[in-house]
């Protein structure tokens, strides 16, 4: 563990030693820091009747095929 290196810039790097970018250009990194929370933008409709649950990305009118029921927005 002593021949590892890890920096912080833009985004994250490990380098071991021994690890020599040839032609003077920087090694890519390894992972970027990216946003650590998802936009959910689906909406989430749930029958009253029997609790089925389904999710769209757009306002909806549907209907349970089980109960004949109209989902509600949750």
């Amino acid at each position: 563990m002593a021949d590892i290196t890890a920096s912080r810039r833009t985004a994250f790097q490990i380098k071991t030693k021994g690890d020599d970018s040839e032609g003077g250009e920087e090694p890519k990194p390894t992972a970027r820091r990216g946003r650590t929370t998802s936009k959910n933008r689906s909406i989430k409709y749930v029958c009253p009747h029997c609790g089925a649950i389904i999710r769209a990305t757009k306002q909806v009118n549907v209907i349970c095929g089980d109960c004949n029921v109209a989902f509600e927005k949750a």
